[in-house]
């Protein structure tokens, strides 16, 4: 493995707070979680009905794994999944 790849976890201590039992998403009025644990126990998707949008966990990503540079500077950003892997 790259020695310079973190392998630690992220320590988000205190910024985890569990989402409303009934569906519903802080700040995000018009959405509604829905628990879609097909990849992972507990995964979750955002639906918005009035436009049948629905993201998918899954599908954004905050580092892009297929730039070296992106990879060892971990410079954060929201993209969709790898290029070279994406089975869904």
């Amino acid at each position: 493995m790259f020695s310079s790849f973190p392998t630690d976890p992220i320590q988000l201590g205190s910024h985890i707070k569990s989402l409303p039992p009934e569906g519903s998403v802080p700040f995000l009025q018009e959405f509604k979680w829905i628990h879609t644990p097909v990849h992972s126990p507990g995964h979750i998707s955002f639906f918005r009905q009035k436009d049948m949008v629905l993201l998918v966990g899954d599908a954004f990503v905050t580092v892009k794994q297929e730039y070296l540079y992106k990879v060892l500077t971990q410079e954060q950003e929201i993209s969709g999944p790898q290029r070279y892997l994406t089975t869904d």
